[in-house]
């Protein structure tokens, strides 16, 4: 698991001249999930805006413009690693501010970020800038912001190369580089999302992959090392002529240790992880030996039972994970399920009609945006990572409401991924009201 990465404190001053605030409130822990609730003109959508906008390490997307165009006199956030990221100015009303980052065993970084007008917005040129981008890329902080317009946003790139502005062919969907050879835009919000969806599914089925090749790879180098033993282990027997503790198991407990691989392997196959290892060949075979032989048979089977427990346990936990993902959207989805394995990778198939492959296109807009969330709550296993997500229950039923957050923290469970949501949603605030923080005006 990667270090824990998250935000403990945010503090405002003078949010559209008019608000201060203090989140969380007092004694709550935030390090998995805050959400905000507030009345309508608080400030929520914009505070959530100006939390990515600071964070983010992109150096071309405009998001430190975005900060010139708010009304605020100073938005801090501190981390858990005792950095605290601060914009702030002399005035709400100016369009110019200081960005600081205070460290807390090195000098601060401050740069002064001087806006002008360019086509009626306020933009920030500084090349100072690459100082912060810098820091923040080796910080290695990732952020996810999913807007009110379902649209989402990454401090890593999607469609093009991380450390390059060309865009990355491999990466984009067939169907849409069609689109883009024939000279048809791929700017509408149905395009776009759909090929972020799209990307988003390809990026879990490589990180599933990826997952599962790692653990063969620790399994295998685990089943060297038994065999290496096994070999010393035969050296010593024949000179001693003693049977090895790990070979004096009765006849009945081999066959039962068999038996409990072959029924813990059916989960791993159902995925494809594993193949079948046919253990009811050995079970015949140790059944029918002589007591003169089973001595043996044991020698030689107890380090193959130790091998395959060996490649089951370093797989565990990627078929968990799997089984976490898919079982999770399946809770969601109506008529339809998802279903995955490690050479087909990740369908989406009917219930009502038999062997029926549905696209991802095909999806009501709220399974497409479930899917788009869970599918990035994978991949951002490995990193620490902050999705910042406002009103998370548009397009969602109650159910599903009542759902979403239990099911994305059992998603993240054992990674360092923290929630911060804006939401209206009663039923999302009352389930946890420990990390709800309510905005009120510290100026009233």
């Amino acid at each position: 698991m990667n270090e824990q990465l998250n935000i403990t404190h945010i503090e405002i001053e003078e949010l559209f001249g008019i608000y201060n605030y203090s989140i969380p409130n007092p004694q709550s822990d935030i390090s998995k999930l805050l959400i905000l609730y507030g009345d309508n003109g608080a400030g929520k959508t914009t505070i959530i805006k100006i939390l990515f906008y600071l964070l983010s390490s992109h150096d071309n997307r405009g998001h430190k413009s975005e900060l010139a165009n708010i009304a605020f006199k100073k938005f801090s956030v501190t981390l858990s690693n005792g950095q605290t990221i601060i914009a702030e100015r002399d005035n709400a009303n100016e369009h110019s501010y200081r960005f600081i980052i205070d460290l807390p065993d090195a000098d601060s970084i401050r740069i002064q970020c001087d806006a002008e007008l360019s086509d009626g917005r306020y933009v920030i040129r500084s090349q100072e800038m690459t100082i912060v981008f810098d820091h923040f890329r080796e910080m290695n902080l990732a952020l996810h912001f999913l807007s009110d317009d379902r649209k989402i946003e990454n401090t890593f790139s999607l469609l093009r190369d991380d450390d390059s502005n060309q865009v990355n062919l491999t990466n984009i969907p067939r169907h849409i580089l069609r689109r883009m050879e024939y000279g048809q835009s791929i700017n509408e919000t149905f395009s776009l999302s759909e090929a972020m969806l799209e990307l988003a599914i390809k990026d879990t089925e490589e990180w599933f992959k990826r997952q599962a090749y790692i653990a063969n790879s620790l399994g295998q180098d685990s089943l060297n090392s038994i065999y290496f033993d096994v070999v010393e282990k035969l050296l010593e027997d024949k000179h001693t002529n003693t049977v090895s503790d790990s070979i004096k198991k009765s006849r009945t407990e081999i066959s039962a240790t068999l038996k409990r691989l072959q029924e813990r392997n059916q989960e791993f196959m159902s995925y494809k992880l594993t193949k079948d290892f046919n253990l009811d060949r050995y079970i015949a075979v140790i059944n029918k030996a002589s007591d003169n032989g089973i001595n043996e048979i044991k020698t030689i089977i107890s380090p193959y039972i130790e091998g395959i427990e060996q490649k089951l346990n370093a797989l565990e936990n990627t078929k968990n994970i799997i089984n976490v993902f898919i079982s999770t959207l399946n809770q969601f989805y109506t008529g339809k399920k998802i279903i995955y394995d490690l050479e087909n990778g990740l369908k989406i198939e009917s219930l009502y009609v038999k062997e029926k492959t549905l696209l991802p296109s095909m999806l009501s807009s709220g399974e497409k945006q479930l899917l788009l969330l869970f599918c990035n709550t994978i991949t951002a296993r490995e990193r620490a990572s902050i999705f910042i997500i406002d009103e998370p229950e548009l397009s969602l039923n109650v159910k599903w409401q009542k759902q979403l957050i239990k099911s994305l923290l059992f998603c993240s469970e054992g990674s360092s991924i923290q929630f911060i949501l804006a939401s209206h949603s009663i039923e999302l605030l009352t389930q946890y009201k420990n990390n709800v923080t309510k905005l009120e005006n510290k100026k009233i």
